[in-house]
């Protein structure tokens, strides 16, 4: 007895039921068409949970995870023992607000969408939030010191190439340092490219 396990019009799994007495076939299968009723309504309402879950964690203008997500990449991070290596990004887009100010908001949202789509060609898509206005940070884990540098050096040639002007931070660990630690070093280190670019450039100052 195989009974459809559905969504709606949708058919989310299949209820299947064998090694029955036959002679009580249809008595089986009035119960799993019973059966799959709930079992379709329960799985349907754990979907909705999920997506609701996922939705949650998305930027909703740019497709990238948001502060949320980061969060809890970071206790799933820091809950291994040993740590594995791990680098830190922060990322902010200089000149945002001369955007929004003389082109409108709608430009600069186009703006931060062509960032996270240029950060989504050096990293992987998960490994990149949107934590704030124009604030990225990204989170790479289990790669070496090497392939962290040349990610980094090809951000910078790609933010280049493409007219980006980006204020970026890092720091790598090896697994030993705290990740408060790593986030303040990163962070420190943007603002330092951050003021360095506003004073070559101070008609762009915020």
């Amino acid at each position: 007895v195989l009974s459809p396990l559905r969504r709606e019009k949708t058919v989310v799994g299949y209820l299947y039921v064998v090694n029955f007495d036959v002679s009580r076939a249809v008595e089986v299968k009035e119960i799993v068409e019973l059966m799959s009723f709930f079992l379709g309504s329960e799985l349907a309402n754990h979907l909705l949970v999920q997506r609701l879950e996922e939705i949650s964690q998305i930027d909703v203008l740019t497709g990238m995870k948001n502060r949320r997500a980061m969060k809890q990449r970071i206790r799933a991070l820091t809950a291994n023992s040993p740590v594995p290596p791990y680098g830190v990004i922060n990322i902010d887009l200089n000149g945002l607000k001369i955007v929004n100010d003389h082109d409108g908001h709608e430009a600069g949202d186009r703006l931060l969408i062509q960032a996270g789509e240029l950060l989504g060609k050096v990293f992987y898509h998960d490994d990149i939030f949107r934590t704030g206005g124009d604030e990225f940070i990204v989170i790479t884990d289990g790669i070496s010191y090497e392939t962290f540098a040349r990610k980094m050096l090809r951000l910078r040639r790609d933010a280049e190439k493409n007219g980006f002007s980006f204020a970026i931070g890092s720091f790598w660990s090896d697994g030993s340092a705290e990740i408060k630690s790593a986030f303040r070093h990163a962070d420190e280190m943007m603002y330092a490219d951050k003021k360095a670019f506003y004073e070559q450039n101070p008609e762009l100052r915020r």
